[in-house]
């Protein structure tokens, strides 16, 4: 049942028209509507229920949202001041900052963890040693199957996690994009569909339903907060250390680890990278690729690689030139 929003206030009359207006334009409201309860709430019991809004008004609120992240917070911000313009088109006092270099704050960049190969095997030797329990009794032959998708496919752990028992076909499996509409092919090697025949076959027999493929029970799935707790116990068990909350690794660290050491790879095969970065976007989802071409940063040894494609294709691009030679005297 959805939940009644109640807004506060000589003020709360606004919100309404304010959202029909958002909503007319296009936009997702879902923000505005938490963001304006939560304004309203502030003003009508910890400011008196004021009739027009002012500075210490505004920044007082901001003060109470601490447990935000960055880009939360941000967004809060100028969901607030969108609200704040509307009521003085309204006619209402509203005060709202015309800078907000002072007032966001700075994101955290997050460096991405790409894991070595030594680490990857540490991993898939922990994830194959998840042990039995009577009460999760599928969970032991999930849990390998999903570390080995996330590896050595790329994909996103709620991807992994959403993916059903009817999206499976043969030689391949469908994957609904879980950012975007549309969906992804992902191949299957012969190793791997033996595999998940033998899964599927033990957890989900001649079942008809189309239930998520990896469960760990017959009526319990797999969700992205377990095996997100899986896998800080693989962590633990392989020896690699997690920094804390907004440092990793990270369960998308997988999907990064698969771009940069494929990228490593074509690069030094000599691949034309234009033909081949529009295959690997497609592939993994993305919706520009600008987005993957991201992923040239994080390798390593990219500039090397490139110097040596630069050596290799355009050392005879242009002639020679006799640096002897008086060229300003002559005529072109």
């Amino acid at each position: 049942m959805a939940k009644i929003r109640v807004y506060y206030g000589q003020l709360g009359k606004y919100v309404i028209p304010y959202l029909r207006k958002r909503f007319i334009e296009g936009f997702d409201i879902n923000g505005d509507v938490y963001v304006c309860e939560s304004f309203l709430s502030f003003l009508f019991f910890k400011c008196g229920n004021p009739r027009n809004i002012s500075k210490a008004d505004f920044l007082n609120w901001i003060t109470t949202d601490k447990q935000s992240s960055a880009s939360t917070f941000n967004n809060h911000i100028s969901i607030a001041i969108r609200f704040l313009k509307f009521l003085n088109s309204e006619g209402v006092s509203a005060w709202y900052p015309t800078s907000l270099k002072i007032l966001y704050k700075r994101r955290n960049v997050y460096v991405p963890h790409i894991f070595s190969s030594s680490e990857l095997q540490k991993i898939i030797k922990a994830a194959d040693s998840v042990p039995f329990i009577p009460s999760e009794p599928l969970r032991h032959l999930s849990i390998p199957i999903m570390f080995r998708f996330l590896i050595n496919f790329g994909l996103r752990a709620s991807e992994v996690c959403n993916i059903h028992r009817f999206d499976v076909f043969s030689k391949k499996i469908i994957i609904k994009d879980a950012k975007k509409s549309g969906f992804r092919l992902i191949p299957l090697s012969m190793n791997m569909e033996k595999i998940l025949e033998e899964y599927i076959r033990y957890a989900h027999g001649d079942s008809k339903d189309n239930k998520f493929l990896f469960l760990s029970s017959p009526d319990r799935r797999i969700t992205t907060l377990s095996l997100y707790t899986y896998f800080r116990k693989i962590l633990q068990i392989s020896g690699i250390s997690h920094k804390g909350r907004g440092f990793g690794p990270r369960l998308i660290d997988f999907r990064h680890t698969f771009c940069v050491l494929r990228i490593r790879n074509w690069l030094k095969e000599g691949r034309d990278m234009m033909e081949i970065m529009p295959y690997l976007s497609r592939f993994l989802g993305h919706s520009s690729i600008s987005q993957t071409a991201y992923y040239f940063s994080l390798v390593p040894d990219l500039f090397e690689d490139i110097r040596t494609l630069e050596s290799k294709f355009y050392q005879n691009l242009l002639p020679d030139l006799d640096w002897e030679f008086d060229y300003e005297k002559q005529e072109f």
